[in-house]
């Protein structure tokens, strides 16, 4: 199963962070460059898709698994391995540890994709902005990691009202800046919810969505980390 957690498909962008023959590295983690072991099998192969797999027929089987078009966004996958799984994705970017009021927040820009019902809602980020400030008494800085700096609906409003910083760095440094925070609030991207589950953050604040990828009704996604209490879920 150690495949399905070390791929990562972003927009059009399909790579594979842990090293196969013929693959990619995803920058930034020096420990995904060493090779995995084991038999290889090319017989008897089957294709998985989606997200959600029937865990107990793909550990029977005995020949080739496929994946294609597979994201597995379903915490149950990696909740048993955590541990390992947050040794083997350690980013070589790192940042100093941030005063322990500042939040970032992570804006994905789908609605620039025609996705409108994607984009997490600027409501999110004004309770999530209160509830940090409800929990530790105060709220220092906040900073704003994004894929469109220029964007009027939410980073620009969340400037002006707020008076956030946007981060200037390259998509590795955004995510080892979002680990450096004790608050993180996280969108619908899967960048910005590894990004706070590898991190040692106090506060992690989850949109609770109705549509967009992560309304699991649909999608069949679900990223809830449910045995953790670090996680503060907020209406969307």
């Amino acid at each position: 199963m150690s495949l399905m957690l070390g791929y990562l498909n972003e927009n059009d962008s399909s790579r594979w962070i842990a090293k196969v023959p013929g693959s990619d590295i995803m920058n930034g983690f020096e420990e995904t460059k060493s090779p995995l072991s084991g038999k290889i099998i090319t017989e008897n192969p089957i294709r998985i898709t989606g997200h959600k797999i029937d865990r107990e027929e793909i550990l029977r089987h005995n020949g080739m698994i496929e994946l294609y078009e597979f994201f597995g966004q379903r915490y149950e996958y990696y909740k048993q391995n955590k541990s390992e799984i947050k040794k083997w994705l350690r980013p070589n970017v790192n940042f100093p540890t941030r005063e322990k009021n500042d939040l970032v927040l992570h804006a994905r820009c789908y609605h620039d994709e025609g996705l409108d019902d994607w984009t997490t809602p600027y409501s999110y980020y004004e309770k999530s902005i209160q509830e940090c400030k409800n929990i530790n008494g105060d709220i220092g800085q906040i900073f704003i990691c994004t894929d469109n700096r220029n964007d009027k609906n939410i980073v620009q409003n969340l400037c002006k009202n707020y008076g956030a910083k946007i981060s200037n760095l390259s998509e590795e440094e955004d995510f080892s800046f979002i680990m450096s925070f004790n608050n993180i609030a996280i969108c619908q991207s899967t960048f910005s919810w590894w990004a706070a589950f590898l991190s040692k953050a106090s506060n992690i604040f989850f949109p609770k969505s109705t549509c967009g990828p992560w309304n699991k009704k649909e999608s069949g996604i679900d990223l809830k980390v449910d045995d953790e209490d670090r996680y503060k879920y907020i209406d969307t």
